[in-house]
């Protein structure tokens, strides 16, 4: 349907306000038809009462001229009364229902059995309800049969029948009509401009960000969104722009993250130093590396290597988490060498959640005997067999609180020779630089 795929939301809101519309205008249709139709015909049955009552008063007037009911120069001056008045048929009848005098276009009709049940219908009504008249409706036919029941000098009755035309019925029905056409065609404009406002403001918007989307799905990340809505739609866009340009920054990151550990590497590290600085933050950089690590890979392999360094990774990550605030940052420069660069009331307490969480399992890495014993033998860079401590990890910590510093690469300096330092230490340790020059 115009172009439209068949499970997308345009199609589903079009077929709805279809069925709605249609639904709609059927049931508001018919109610104002079902209304005025009744109104219609009710204004007719009083229409033909005001006439009738004219006929009956005509009737009474000639009562005392009828002498012989079988005389049809007694009934002429009634009939030519009701020609007057647009009636031009006419019939009397006797109370049995036998015709007794007739003016009409046609020859005198033969009552049937219904016809004589509504003339004792008509009698009844007029002895014992005290009706002038009785009315015999025919809608389809557009015609009242109108019965007026005369009781003569003599104490016969005779009842005179009147065809009455629903003549402006038609012309009303067909006003009802046009009204109803009317009340269609607005309520079609009404959904129509609704649907459109819809349109406008929800299928287009949406179909816009599901198009971007789709090339942000491909990593086309130059996408730009030109929906400025202050409904929901727009906090939509608004909050897809803001994952979009955090796509983008995660992208970059990624680039230079570990392929192991998944934190960034270097120069996002060195990004994040330079950001501190430029913000004349109050920082600390903390750089950690594993005691004893090569000797450990050399005798457990680097599988093992690699699970010892995800488990650092993991003791970073949490003394960030629970330490640190939201200047807090986890890089992995590469091995076994980490760094976490936060504000400076949070150094030490991530140094000590750092060694503390790392001491406290780093067994779980070595054999029984290896863990027992608290060493492991293996060969030194000069290919001697020696004796190693179990791993421990090492923190050389650089902050601009005691000097000034300008330049990432003053933090690498000053946190190469604190790594010297802390590297002299037995076991887990960390030391901060406190100098002043």
């Amino acid at each position: 349907m115009l172009g439209i795929r068949r499970n997308s939301l345009s199609y589903k809101t079009a077929i709805l306000y279809i069925v709605l519309t249609v639904l709609i205008t059927s049931i508001f249709n018919f109610i104002i038809w079902e209304n005025q139709s009744d109104l219609i015909t009710r204004n007719q049955q009083l229409i033909s009462e005001s006439q009738s009552l004219r006929f009956k008063q005509m009737f009474v007037k000639q009562r005392d001229l009828i002498k012989d009911k079988n005389d049809p120069a007694s009934y002429k001056k009634i009939a030519e009364a009701a020609a007057q008045e647009g009636v031009n048929e006419m019939i009397v009848f006797t109370e049995s229902g036998l015709p007794l005098y007739y003016r009409g276009p046609n020859r005198m009709p033969a009552p049937d059995a219904e016809e004589k049940l509504i003339i004792n219908r008509a009698i009844a009504k007029s002895e014992l309800e005290d009706k002038e008249f009785f009315h015999d409706i025919h809608i389809k036919d557009r015609l009242i049969n109108l019965y007026i029941p005369l009781t003569l000098n003599n104490g016969e009755v005779i009842v005179a029948k009147f065809p009455l035309q629903i003549k402006s019925l038609e012309a009303e029905k067909n006003v009802l009509l046009r009204l109803c056409l009317l009340v269609t065609f607005i309520v079609i404009i009404l959904q129509f401009i609704f649907a459109m406002f819809l349109r406008k403001i929800v299928i287009i918007p949406i179909s816009k960000l599901e198009k971007i989307t789709h090339e942000v799905s491909k990593g086309d990340f130059n996408q730009s969104i030109d929906i400025k809505q202050e409904d929901e739609i727009g906090l939509l866009a608004n909050a897809f722009k803001e994952m979009m340009l955090s796509l983008v920054r995660i992208r970059e990151e990624a680039k230079g993250a570990n392929p192991l550990t998944g934190l960034p590497g270097n120069n996002v590290i060195v990004k994040k130093i330079e950001e501190m600085i430029h913000a004349r933050l109050e920082f600390a950089v903390i750089y950690g590396d594993l005691d004893n690590f090569k000797a450990y890979n050399d005798k457990y392999g680097f599988s093992k290597g690699d699970d010892a360094i995800l488990y650092t990774r993991d003791c970073f990550l949490d003394a960030a988490k629970r330490f640190g605030d939201f200047t807090t940052f986890v890089g992995h420069e590469g091995g076994d060498d980490f760094v976490i660069v936060t504000s400076y009331t949070t150094w030490e307490a991530c140094c000590k959640g750092i060694t503390s969480s790392f001491d406290s399992d780093v067994k779980q890495f070595y054999n029984e005997t290896d863990a027992k014993t608290g060493f492991i033998e293996s060969l030194d860079r000069q290919g001697r067999r020696m004796r190693f401590p179990l791993m421990s990890i090492s923190l050389a910590v650089a902050s601009n609180h005691y000097r000034p510093i300008a330049d990432h690469r003053e933090v690498v300096s000053i946190a190469a020779e604190m790594k010297k330092y802390v590297k002299k230490m037995d076991g887990s340790a960390y030391a901060i630089d406190k100098r002043t020059n």
